[in-house]
């Protein structure tokens, strides 16, 4: 609360000897802090000379300090009536306006207090603290150099202009009065906490002089939290060009961390536990205290997009897309334009299963449904943008691979044209000759799978024995299978026919048998195909209905990590060095148009599983798809492989 005085009698200090003394008494009461005294011996007064206009005032006043602002407000208004010409009436009434945030209201009293006393000091300080406070800064600086004008020594004001100056980023004021108002108050740490501040803000200024100012303020003041929360972010920001500055930043931080009263003594205390998950993710071996901090951050400011959106990330690290999912879609509700946080929830979909999607677009209508529409329209946005991006990020690779495989056919056929010339020993023409066809072998494969990917062909369905479909399957892919591998085959007699493609199926499961025998790295191991009835819900099995056939491919090769299994079925995407990247994406396609599903199951060093469930007929609903928008239309896609060629 800010400090006003009840002034003396006035010359409308008339009124009988018991009067008299009531006010005398009033006086001193206030004067002495003895508040609810005062008030009461004021109206006691008032009663005997109701116009008594300093009694009024002063019993505002007495209000007013008892933190009373409408009785004191309604006080000091009679008060203005009964003597309208007062400057120090208005001033009153303007600290009173001020504390109770009526700033347009304190700024009109502080005005008319300076129309009848111009140099009142206290008004100028005041007004400009209101200024300030509804971000008039120009208004501010004016009002606070008039002060120092007419007052040079008065306390405080050096440091209400410097604040004003940086706020209006007039960095070289703001450093000049910060150092007067260090002089005036040397053991101020908060003059030295806002230097730093400025420091910090001002682009021009190095980051060690932040530091210097902050530094200097947890010297006077160790107990300072805004001052280390600041440096600590300082350390932070210089982390990625100095190595040391990320244990400065985590010295400072866990610090205050461990503070027990931090959310009682700094109102932004869920920061520091954010600042901190930042620093702990940087390292893989301290991302579960990183997730610590952000929970710890959540509990004390639950909606706070950045740690929701940095917990997801972690949460997806960690191979759990569900949770992640559910924290993006979070932070989009709190902040429903935070950009990372689509970013984020996109890339996931795009690599989860259908229902992923549905469930979190649910979620965000139920806990937002204000902003619902904008957001979803947002991710459907986001998703295709990163869907266009993959595609033509996919078609460079493999126009980049065709460049090169056109350079080495060229090159090898001007060698050849050398050698014939020079009358070259006709084997090692031959030779020569044989490797050309095997590079335009290759060449031709891989852009034959590569616009196999690309193209859905229309199916014919018919009715289907998918156990001649896993024997023809065998004998195509028997060229490829390891001699130290075991083929396993287990075919329900109870495998029910189904609708389908029999030509595509069978190179659906090809591609995944090529897959499984290219884990097994040579081998020795197992391959076991599996195919048996679909029974639909959960009741006991002689209640339930047929609903398909479930199909299960099983490799004890090396498995594959999180990130590789999101990735998989992307078109030209292998870890294997012999690899073409589309068996799995062509599989994938085929499942789709029968309406089936196709998962995985894997972990590294235990080999892989991709289970296929087909319905018995094509208008059985799908149950779980991959949110893949392909195939893409390219758009001038001559032109891309024109311009890359072009530059080779």
């Amino acid at each position: 609360m800010s400090e006003v005085s009840a002034s003396g009698s006035g010359s409308d200090a008339a009124g009988s000897e018991e009067a008299r003394e009531l006010r005398r008494l009033a006086d001193e009461h206030l004067a002495a802090g003895r508040l609810a005294i005062a008030i009461g011996t004021y109206r006691q007064a008032l009663e005997l000379e109701p116009n008594y206009s300093r009694g009024r005032h002063n019993l505002g006043v007495a209000y007013y300090k008892t933190g009373m602002f409408v009785p004191a407000a309604n006080a000091v208004r009679r008060a203005i009536e009964l003597a309208p010409d007062v400057a120090d009436y208005h001033f009153t009434l303007g600290l009173i306006s001020k504390d109770s945030r009526q700033r347009k209201e304190a700024i009109a009293q502080f005005d008319a207090a300076l129309a009848l006393a111009p140099d009142l000091v206290p008004a100028l300080r005041y007004r400009g603290a209101t200024c300030f406070e509804l971000g008039d800064n120009a208004a501010a600086i004016r009002d606070f150099h008039r002060v120092l004008e007419l007052r040079p020594t008065e306390p405080g004001v050096a440091y209400d202009l410097a604040v004003a100056c940086a706020d209006a980023h007039q960095w070289a004021d703001a450093r000049e009065w910060f150092t007067r108002a260090a002089e005036e108050e040397p053991s101020n740490a908060d003059i030295y906490y806002n230097l730093g501040l400025a420091h910090a803000r001002d682009i021009n200024t190095p980051d060690s002089e932040a530091e210097k100012a902050l530094q200097q303020a947890l010297a006077i003041d160790p107990d300072h939290v805004e001052a280390r929360f600041r440096l600590g972010v300082l350390h932070a920001k210089a982390k990625y060009h100095d190595a040391a500055a990320r244990e400065r930043a985590l010295e400072q931080l866990e610090r205050l961390a461990r503070r027990d009263d931090l959310p009682q003594t700094f109102p932004e205390a869920h920061l520091v536990h954010f600042a901190l998950g930042t620093l702990y993710d940087d390292e893989p071996e301290t991302s579960a205290k990183a997730a610590q901090c952000y929970e710890k951050c959540l509990r004390l400011q639950p909606g706070f997009p950045p740690a929701l959106n940095n917990w997801g990330v972690l949460a997806r690290q960690g191979g759990r897309p569900v949770e992640a999912a559910r924290a993006f879609t979070r932070a989009i509700a709190a902040d429903p334009t935070y950009d990372n946080a689509y970013q984020n929830l996109c890339r996931l979909l795009y690599d989860q299963p259908d229902e992923l999607a549905q469930q979190q677009l649910t979620e965000l209508i139920q806990s937002a449904p204000e902003v619902a529409s904008s957001a979803i329209l947002r991710i459907l946005l986001e998703v295709v943008n990163i869907a266009k991006a993959d595609a033509y990020r996919d078609s460079y690779h493999k126009v980049h691979e065709v460049k090169n495989l056109v350079a080495v056919l060229g090159a090898r056929m001007r060698g050849i044209r050398q050698s014939a010339s020079h009358e070259t020993d006709p084997r090692e023409l031959s030779t020569r000759l044989n490797e050309l066809m095997s590079a335009h072998d290759r060449l031709f494969s891989s852009l034959t799978e590569y616009l196999s990917a690309l193209q859905r062909k229309e199916p014919r369905f018919e009715i289907v024995n998918f156990g001649e479909v896993v024997e023809e399957g065998l004998v195509e892919t028997r060229q490829s299978k390891p001699e130290n591998v075991i083929t396993v085959v287990r075919i329900s007699p109870m495998l029910p026919e189904i609708r389908g493609d029999k030509r595509q199926l069978v190179e659906a499961l090809a591609n995944l048998l090529y897959n499984a025998f290219e884990a097994m790295g040579g081998g020795p191991g197992q391959v076991t195909v599996d195919a048996e009835p679909l029974m639909a819900g959960k009741a006991p099995a002689r209640r339930r209905s047929l609903r398909g056939i479930r199909v299960t491919v099983r490799d004890t090769g090396r498995g594959m990590r999180q990130e590789e299994m999101a990735r998989m079925f992307r078109p030209g995407y292998t870890t294997k060095p012999e690899g073409s990247g589309y068996g799995l994406s062509v599989a994938a396609n085929i499942v789709h148009q029968h309406n089936g599903t196709m998962r995985t199951e894997s972990q590294p060093g235990q080999g892989t599983s991709f289970i296929i469930e087909l319905p018995l007929n094509l208008d059985v609903d799908k149950e779980q798809t991959r949110m893949r928008l392909r195939p893409v239309i390219f758009e001038e896609p001559r032109r891309l492989i024109q311009s890359e060629l072009e530059q080779f």
